[in-house]
């Protein structure tokens, strides 16, 4: 009988970049690789998200919070000249409100567990040609008692990573919600490469608790 794979872990602190150059912790996510004498693999992490990097399609995407204020539309980067592409692969959405606190979201059906992280992350810019623009991105655990994470952004027309996380307390969630909130009106805001996924840890971004984490070497 050939003995089990060895399974190692490793817990990665994501940092990044903010737009005043400082670096800061967002959230935190586990990778697992599994070690055979004669293979090695990656375990992937899956992004939750229906149609994430926008590349040939919205669907799944919607407005939601002021709805009939807002507007969204796919498009290929094609749509600007070089160098105002995607950040990732070849589409990206672009949307805009009327009224402060439009939002564009995507409901994912899942049933969360207390103890678990999940983090919503989206590249962000203001469109080729505009100032600056503002807003929040959200990830909320719906069914049950609610609960949200969000992070504030301000972002120029280079493509900027926002993650917001939840550290999930509450039982009884059946779905999360990611949510960019646009606070600037009447200027097109880009979304690019958005992802959705389970950090694999517990209190993963910090947000009410450190419980699962311990001092270790040393």
């Amino acid at each position: 009988v050939q003995s089990p794979a060895c399974l190692t872990l490793q817990a990665h602190l994501v940092l990044e970049e903010s737009n005043d150059g400082r670096r800061c912790l967002s959230h935190a996510m586990i990778l697992a690789s599994y070690f055979r004498k004669e293979t090695r693999r990656a375990l992937i992490v899956a992004n939750l998200l229906q149609n994430a990097s926008f590349e040939s399609s919205s669907a799944g995407w919607r407005a939601n919070n002021l709805a009939s204020a807002v507007n969204l539309q796919q498009y290929k980067s094609s749509h600007y000249p070089a160098p105002f592409s995607s950040y990732v692969g070849s589409g990206f959405l672009e949307m805009n409100t009327s009224q402060p606190g439009g939002s564009v979201a995507q409901d994912v059906t899942i049933s969360t567990q207390p103890g678990q992280s999940f983090s919503f992350s989206v590249w962000l810019r203001a469109a080729p040609g505009q100032n600056p623009v503002s807003g929040s991105v959200a990830l909320w655990g719906l069914g049950g008692t609610q609960e949200n994470g969000s992070t504030n952004f301000t972002v120029g027309q280079a493509w900027t990573l926002v993650t917001a996380a939840v550290d999930v307390q509450n039982s009884g969630h059946t779905s999360l919600r990611a949510e960019i909130y646009m606070t600037t009106t009447g200027a097109n805001f880009d979304a690019c490469g958005a992802q959705l996924i389970n950090a694999g840890l517990q209190n993963a971004s910090f947000e009410s608790s450190s419980a699962g984490w311990r001092a270790n070497n040393l």
